[in-house]
């Protein structure tokens, strides 16, 4: 029950820190920074992007186009090729945006576009922006083509494996106290084992001894049993003759009695009998 309990609570908290986590992702892609501002001759530029994002994350793009030059500024192009790096080195083209083409900006009028991306799942890094722009003021032409870097796209697979390491390093820490530990508890049990195993030997010999004893012991016992068994039968062989010898005696002692008896009545008829005349 308690480990169904803690399981629900460990999920719970990672439901939690997993809205938390997309939250601040798209916190961070809502937020935009200004990464190329400036000045050129009749017109001025600013570009403004996501911060930060992640791979697999979105990336907005939003560029302001003013016309700083009377009467107005023709433009022929304006577009930028937006890079990526796949895993941080190989250089690829995430998209070309073209922001305005062939055409006429009035003086102080600006121009917004707004342009979102979608960041490859295996690149991160900063992103970097070759900006291409042509235009005329009167007859005179311009052109320029800045490089700056962009948005940043956060290793969130470092990230993570680094978040993992201090998981792992904590989990280590901690297994390796309760190593030290059990190691403690290991030595001491296998002391106090020692001290067993050395009394269990002594109570062996003891007992070894002690059985010896009790051999011997019910040796003796069975030999005087089998003495007391011939004792008790020659016992019975003598209670029987002392039977037949009461019996006889008693028999005696009638046939003496009746001896007796015959005599004494003898000698009385013998001493009574009447005299003969002669």
């Amino acid at each position: 029950m308690a480990k169904c309990r803690y399981s629900v609570i460990v999920l719970i908290t990672m439901i939690v820190a997993l809205v938390f986590a997309r939250i601040n992702i798209a916190r961070a892609e809502d937020e935009l920074k200004t990464f190329y501002s400036k000045d050129e001759a009749g017109i001025s530029i600013t570009i403004d992007a996501t911060a930060e994002t992640v791979p697999g994350g979105n990336m907005t793009i939003a560029t302001w186009v003013n016309c700083t030059a009377a009467p107005d500024v023709k433009v022929e192009r304006i577009n930028m090729t937006v890079y990526g790096f796949i895993g941080g080195e190989e250089k690829i083209p995430l998209a070309t945006l073209d922001v305005m083409e062939n055409r006429t900006l009035a003086f102080n009028n600006v121009s917004e576009r707004n342009f979102t991306l979608i960041v490859p799942d295996d690149a991160w890094g900063a992103t970097y922006v070759d900006l291409h722009l042509k235009y005329f003021i009167y007859s005179s032409g311009f052109e320029y083509n800045p490089s700056f870097p962009l948005t940043i796209v956060r290793n969130t697979y470092y990230e993570q494996l680094k978040e993992d390491f201090n998981n792992l390093n904590s989990s280590f820490i901690q297994l390796n106290s309760t190593l030290r530990q059990l190691n403690d508890n290991y030595s001491q049990l296998n002391a106090n084992y020692s001290q067993l195993n050395e009394a269990y030997n002594e109570l062996n010999s003891a007992h070894s001894e002690l059985n010896g004893n009790y051999s011997q012991l019910k040796n003796d016992y069975d030999q005087l049993n089998q003495a007391y068994s011939d004792l008790q039968l020659n016992f019975t062989q003598l209670q029987g003759s002392v039977s037949d010898l009461d019996n006889t005696r008693r028999l005696a002692a009638v046939l003496g009695v009746t001896s007796v008896f015959f005599v004494v009545t003898t000698v009385y008829l013998v001493t009574r009998r009447p005299k003969e005349s002669w």
